[in-house]
């Protein structure tokens, strides 16, 4: 790889990364790579679980400080 050592850590938590390395599999050795489709799939369903966290969080925050508009009271 061409990334310096940092970046690579970085890439290592994203889920294009391992689609990225799926399709140059299907390109140059002509096999489907089952594990790296589910290895993406899994890092999605833990970005998706962290958003939705940091969203409920951040949600109940501003309704504590009052900082939600309220329409229709």
């Amino acid at each position: 790889t061409i990334l310096p050592p940092w970046l690579q850590m970085v890439s290592a938590v994203l889920p294009a990364t391992y689609i990225f390395d799926g399709m140059r599999a299907v390109i140059i050795d002509h096999q489907v790579r089952g594990d790296l489709l589910a290895l993406a799939a899994g890092l999605n369903l833990v970005w998706l679980g962290a958003g939705m966290s940091a969203f409920l969080m951040f949600h109940a925050q501003a309704r504590e400080r009052g900082m939600l508009l309220q329409v229709g009271e």
